[in-house]
């Protein structure tokens, strides 16, 4: 019976020290400020600062957008024997709206999408080291998109923009217009009738080189391009 009564004050200590995690703030002074809430710190942190998300859980409301030049940076998207603060998980979609320019997110893993250019053009979102469900540009043509090293896990599309896509594991992408796509390995994208899309990337006057795609495409062998692997073939 004590046992049991120490198992259950154990579990209340750990329960009130994940609720009151803190948030820490560096604006472009370097001046630190602490915040209860993810969505808190988006809404009060000045343009040019950095958030910093310590391992564990942030429920994000996605009417609350961002309008400033924020980086997010968690500890990581996944859970390691060497990473003892677990990972950083945020649920909810993250938008970046007009004023986000120059914006970033990495380390973190992702429940929902990333959302560019909700409500106007944004320009030069870096995403890196993030577990993303997928990427979707919400207006026509936001220039200077960089996605480096993430993983992401449905089809995504970047309605006509710039991209430089590198060294991620993915499913199918849409909509690239100029830019580069390398050194990525493409997974194979499922429709609602279990076919595969007939290109792992569609866009226009994009460079594509030394990618691995795993699934067969149903396209000619051009759709591919000879300084990439295409392992279904």
């Amino acid at each position: 019976m004590k046992r049991f009564i120490l198992l259950i004050i154990a579990l209340v200590i750990i329960s009130f020290n994940v609720s009151a995690q803190q948030i820490a703030v560096v604006n472009g002074s370097g001046n630190t400020s602490i915040y209860d809430s993810f969505d808190s710190a988006i809404t009060s942190a000045p343009s040019g600062s950095t958030i910093y998300l310590p391992g564990g859980g942030f429920q994000h409301d996605p009417e609350v957008k961002i309008t400033r030049r924020l980086t997010i940076m968690g500890i990581s998207h996944k859970s390691t024997s060497e990473n003892a603060d677990g990972n950083t998980l945020i649920g909810g979609n993250i938008c970046f709206a007009p004023g986000s320019d120059g914006s970033a997110i990495m380390g973190c893993y992702l429940t929902n999408d990333v959302q560019i250019g909700d409500g106007g053009r944004v320009s030069n979102i870096l995403l890196k080291y993030n577990n993303i469900n997928s990427i979707q540009v919400m207006t026509d043509s936001c220039p200077g998109i960089k996605v480096n090293q993430n993983y992401v896990r449905s089809a995504s599309n970047f309605r006509g923009s710039n991209v430089y896509y590198s060294n991620n594991i993915s499913h199918y992408i849409d909509g690239v217009h100029s830019g580069i796509v390398e050194y990525n390995t493409f997974i194979g994208y499922r429709s609602a009738s279990y076919t595969y899309q007939q290109f792992c990337v569609n866009g226009s006057n994009y460079t594509s080189k030394y990618n691995i795609i795993c699934e067969k495409l149903s396209g000619s062998l051009d759709d591919v391009g000879s300084i990439n692997i295409d392992m279904g073939r």
